[in-house]
């Protein structure tokens, strides 16, 4: 079935990002996990992120969705 024109738009960029680990809106909470449980993921490439610089970390909601319905390898 092909995607009507009210179909709902894709998020922008700014929408689609989640940065950090910690807190209410970080990576840990968009996974449902502690926040020491995700930086183990993240240390073991497990979880999908990016690195700016040396501490700061920033993810997909996208690709975190992929990685819990275990579409992405790891």
């Amino acid at each position: 079935m092909a995607p009507s024109a009210q179909s709902k738009p894709r998020p922008s960029l700014a929408e689609d990002l989640v940065w950090g680990v910690a807190g209410e809106n970080g990576i840990a909470a968009e996974l449902g996990l502690k926040p020491i449980q995700a930086y183990y993921l993240i240390k073991l490439g497990k979880i999908p992120v990016r690195r700016f610089g040396h501490r700061t970390i920033v993810a997909s909601r996208r690709e975190l969705r992929r990685y819990l319905a275990g579409e992405v390898a790891g």
